[in-house]
């Protein structure tokens, strides 16, 4: 990794943290403004719009980092074509269905605001491509742009904003102002004018690319909201808020993180696989989320409740067990990112869809219990199962794409370990009253020892030298 790739990519990981702590900053105004009822009500728009973003997700992005016809202005052109015919069906279809999903979150009198949310999908789908062709020669520095200042725009006015709104429709406030902040950026940064061309091989080759990734993304959609969409359905608006805000505090530096492995890592993978040139880099990246994933778990557990009662306030604050259970679900779901990343890298889009599949799965048993009125820590420790099983397969596909020498019995030890551990610091921190700090560092200590004895050959020089340049 050369010293100009790796300034880079510190921006970009800088950036993406900071934008991450806007967004956290934006969540505490709003529901500190606005009543607990209101926030569930908050809570349904990002579930839609989520659905709208993981569903008809395209990944132009990824697919120009890999293309076979290269980056060129008619292939940037495509993906332009491509992304305003998108957002025109999305913008039509969310228009369509917002009365029936207003009534089964029980909300029909808030029809309009999904109504509204629609210009949300039309806006973006003029994006200017042109900061990933900078991307993938190793610059993130406009990518990196077009992602802040849109969010600094909205963090700077939320607070006046949801003054004036005092209710759900500041949500679409954000949405709808941070998508036109970020086509406007793209527009001025470009180096190259916004051009659109209807190259039927391109066309046809970014479809068969994406059509994996279209499924992947509502699979996505169902692992990463069947869970609060299921209790919205059938529970009640302050238990979604309440659920919203432990799945947003914890999911938020879990999506920092993946986005900076995915911008980062990627590139670095497909030039590994594209010159045979061994795993180094493959190892580095499943050495790093190990440690992450141990990172999160034990500061989750350990701190998530304090957090939550912070900032968000006594209202917030839900059940310890519902804590423990989505801390070990945000654990799992780092040890799968490098399944990702690989195959992605390698030019495989199907994989991700496959983990999806058997993820997803789990919410059919969590559908029941929720018709059937079990609590709500039921239908989330579900989850746990289904992400083991994603585990599993995802670490079995990606080694027919990317070799490395990992085992089902890794995985596996993985999950039973970070299950184990996490119940222990809960209970004995229940049992005895541990400070919570002191449960992390030693929650921490028992999750990373194992890993660390087992993979302590892969954690080079080049590990601690990143660290010093971070």
């Amino acid at each position: 990794m050369s010293a100009t790739y790796l300034d880079s990519g510190k921006f970009y990981s800088k950036v993406q943290i900071l934008t991450a702590l806007m967004s956290l900053i934006r969540n505490i105004v709003i529901a500190r403004v606005l009543a607990v009822e209101d926030y569930g009500v908050a809570a349904t728009i990002g579930i839609v719009l989520s659905f709208i973003e993981m569903s008809t997700m395209l990944a132009f992005d990824k697919y120009l980092l890999k293309s076979r016809y290269g980056n060129n202005q008619r292939v940037v052109g495509a993906t332009h074509s491509l992304g305003i015919i998108r957002g025109i069906i999305v913008a039509i279809f969310l228009f369509v269905i917002a009365e029936p999903v207003s009534q089964y979150f029980r909300i029909s009198e808030k029809a309009w605001m999904f109504e509204v949310l629609a210009l949300a999908p039309l806006i973006r789908g003029f994006l200017h491509q042109n900061a990933v062709v900078h991307q993938k020669k190793g610059s993130f520095y406009r990518l990196s742009q077009i992602e802040l200042i849109p969010q600094l725009l909205t963090t700077l006015t939320i607070s006046p904003a949801s003054l004036h709104f005092a209710d759900a429709t500041v949500v679409l406030y954000v949405v709808i102002l941070t998508s036109a902040g970020s086509v406007l950026v793209s527009h001025l940064l470009a180096s190259l004018p916004f051009k659109l061309y209807f190259n039927k091989a391109v066309l046809v080759d970014i479809l068969q690319y994406s059509w994996p990734l279209l499924v992947t993304g509502g699979l996505m959609f169902l692992v990463f909201q069947g869970d609060k969409a299921i209790v919205g359905g059938y529970y009640s608006l302050e238990d979604l808020a309440l659920v919203t805000v432990v799945i947003s505090l914890f999911s938020m530096p879990v999506m920092v993180f993946a986005r900076i492995i995915m911008g980062i890592g990627m590139p670095l993978i497909v030039t590994e696989l594209s010159t045979r040139s061994g795993s180094k880099n493959r190892e580095f990246v499943i050495c790093v989320v190990i440690v992450v994933a141990c990172m999160a778990v034990a500061g989750f557990n350990s701190l998530g409740h304090i957090v939550i009662e912070y900032l968000y306030g006594d209202d917030y604050v839900p059940e310890q067990g519902v804590v423990y259970i989505i801390s070990v679900l945000m654990g799992l779901r780092i040890l799968r990112m490098p399944v990702q990343v690989f195959s992605l890298a390698a030019g495989d889009s199907k994989n991700g869809m496959y983990v999806g599949i058997v993820r997803a799965s789990s919410l059919v048993p969590s559908l029941y219990f929720a018709m059937n009125g079990y609590e709500i820590i039921i239908i989330l420790a579900i989850g746990i199962i289904g992400e083991l099983l994603g585990l599993v397969l995802g670490s079995h596909l990606a080694k027919s794409v990317a070799p490395l020498s990992w085992n089902v019995l890794i995985v596996v030890f993985s999950f039973i370990w970070l299950l184990g551990v996490s119940l222990f610091s809960y209970w004995a921190t229940d049992r005895y009253g541990i400070h919570p700090l002191a449960a992390f560092i030693m929650q921490f200590i028992l999750l990373f020892l194992p890993f660390f004895l087992i993979f302590r050959s892969k954690f080079t020089m080049d590990f601690i030298h990143i660290l010093k340049r971070v």
